[in-house]
């Protein structure tokens, strides 16, 4: 039986997959009335990416937060054992809140190699997702120089076509974690 003092995931998954799904009747509700002023379409496409992106980053730390509140003991615990000097030091004497905010961080810093993601001189993993897909327009100015730029109004299909793709992988991780709580019990780290 679930514990009443832990918050369920179907909530988290169910309340993010119905605001994604608004988000794009929304867009695709309003993307002809926008269609002929290309300035409307720029703030349209923009406006949904960055809602989409903000929904996703909440999502995300709903999940962290969530997992951490049925994990506790555990997370610390491999946090003490696998985390640098600082978070070791942390992992045990910090609240619940300061943990959360504590592995959050940890994740961006993991995830981008453990560098600066300000000051990467490498491209950026998804621009060739972006080629491929056409939203970006090349202008090539000889062999050395060529400027990008963002065709909107693909950007808004690409994102759409992400969105609809994220929310089936979500709809089947919901199925498996939702129904699945064996990762909500003790375990050894």
């Amino acid at each position: 039986m679930a514990d009443p003092n832990k918050p369920s995931l179907d909530t988290a998954f169910s309340g993010f997959i119905e605001r994604m799904v608004g988000l794009l009747d929304f867009a695709t509700a309003v993307a002809p009335s926008v269609s002929n002023a290309p300035h409307h379409v720029t703030s349209l496409t923009e406006s949904v990416i960055v809602l989409g992106v903000t929904r996703f980053d909440e999502f995300f730390k709903t999940l962290v937060s969530l997992g951490a509140r049925h994990r506790e003991d555990e997370l610390r615990k491999y946090l003490g054992k696998h985390g640098n000097d600082i978070e070791k030091n942390r992992a045990h004497q910090c609240d619940l809140p300061a943990l959360v905010d504590l592995i959050l961080v940890r994740n961006m810093i993991v995830h981008a190699s453990g560098r600066d993601f300000r000051f990467l001189a490498q491209q950026a993993a998804y621009a060739p997702q972006f080629r491929r897909a056409d939203v970006l327009n090349k202008r090539e100015y000889g062999a050395e120089m060529a400027v990008y730029s963002l065709d909107y109004y693909k950007a808004l299909l690409f994102f759409q076509q992400a969105v609809l793709v994220a929310v089936e992988q979500l709809k089947y991780l919901e199925s498996k974690i939702v129904t699945d709580t064996s990762w909500t019990r003790r375990s050894s780290v």
